[in-house]
């Protein structure tokens, strides 16, 4: 998986891919307490902020693994440039992309 930070401003320029991850699981609690123990030192978000997350219906996790940051930061403009998106959409979690392109990617951001 890529690891994407979308910006409102300036997209374009400040929507980036930064780095890349191993997809380890997906798994859907059934129960807030459930949630929580498996959020609990594994998330950057606070015990209220992943109850609110909870209560407003966002009950899966995704379980990743870092590998490494892009030397170069790959913007929004560049992946459009290089047709590795459509040029008037994003990157979502749920936009596949072919070895190729995931390849291509990785050579923008300066990885051998």
């Amino acid at each position: 998986m890529l690891v994407y930070r979308a910006s409102d401003i300036w997209a374009k320029y400040n929507s980036v891919v930064t780095g890349y991850c191993i997809l380890e699981k997906i798994s859907t609690p059934k129960t807030q307490d459930e949630f929580i123990s498996e959020c609990k030192n594994r998330s950057v978000f606070t015990k209220d902020q992943l109850l609110s997350f909870y209560s407003t219906g966002y009950k899966t996790i995704l379980h990743v693994l870092f590998l490494n940051e892009l030397e170069n930061k790959v913007t929004l403009k560049t992946l459009r440039k290089n047709k590795i998106i459509d040029s008037f959409s994003g990157l979502r979690l749920s936009t596949p992309l072919s070895k190729e392109k995931f390849d291509k990617i990785l050579e923008l951001g300066g990885q051998e």
